[in-house]
């Protein structure tokens, strides 16, 4: 199945900043995935998918399971995710992804905020 429309995390970067709500919106819905203890075994900029309307999507979950909810992993998930967006930022002439973008995720990961 293909999601129409939609472009990876990784092409929006590299075309434009994505606005510190999008970052935050992506963190609650990691945390919402971990919560329910999905575990996605490649999290990276290439397996979130963004559409015009606004919807993010995770794709490729062949390898992913589901687990009990645990810090433990589901920081090391993060980190994978982390380890994606700088690699493709040091492979790219111009990439639209800072510090300040990741701790909005980081921050909205970890709010009590809705999801």
């Amino acid at each position: 199945m293909r999601l129409t429309g939609t472009i990876t995390l990784s092409e929006q970067l590299t075309r434009q900043a994505l606005p510190r709500e999008e970052w935050a919106r992506l963190g609650r819905l990691l945390r919402r995935f971990h919560r329910e203890g999905v575990f996605h075994a490649d999290l990276n900029a290439n397996n979130i998918l963004l559409d015009a309307k606004g919807g993010l999507f995770l794709i490729d979950f062949d390898r992913g399971r589901l687990r009990p909810p645990d810090p433990k992993w589901q920081q090391a998930n993060l980190a994978r995710l982390r380890r994606s967006l700088d690699k493709l930022q040091a492979r790219a002439p111009q990439y639209y992804f800072s510090e300040a973008d990741w701790q909005a995720l980081i921050e909205a990961y970890g709010s009590d905020g809705p999801d």
